[in-house]
């Protein structure tokens, strides 16, 4: 590998690295489910999305790329429970990863501790 080279992965990675930085400091992110599924887990202490066994994280979404989720993963779903998470309160790590589109978002790698949830969003999907 030439130098330059090697210097642009670097600047890459200072440049990655600091996104995920800003990106956390939001601390709020967002977990899209339905109600049926959701309501499994009332009384419970800790959720965690039909898929999390086989994927091993649970994926959330920004403010800003909701939309992306709900256009692209609950199309056709009428109802919807958006959780608003502060990220300040999770019991397990929260990795900023890059996804095929090259937009960044936050899983959680364990399962979500209920108590980290400040807003139960019912939605309407139209």
């Amino acid at each position: 590998m030439n130098t330059r080279n090697a210097r642009f992965k670097v600047i890459k990675a200072i440049n990655k690295f600091f996104i995920n930085y800003f990106l956390i400091m939001e601390h709020i992110i967002y977990h899209f489910t339905t109600p049926d599924y959701f309501n499994l887990f009332k009384d419970k202490e800790y959720y965690y999305p039909q898929r999390y066994h086989e994927e091993g994280f649970i994926h959330n979404c920004f403010e800003r790329q909701q939309d992306h989720v709900r256009n692209n993963y609950f199309q056709g779903i009428k109802n919807i429970v958006i959780l608003k998470i502060d990220t300040r309160l999770l019991e397990h790590p929260l990795i900023i990863e890059e996804a095929k589109n090259g937009d960044s978002f936050p899983h959680i790698y364990g399962e979500l501790n209920l108590n980290a949830v400040v807003e139960k969003i019912d939605f309407l999907n139209e």
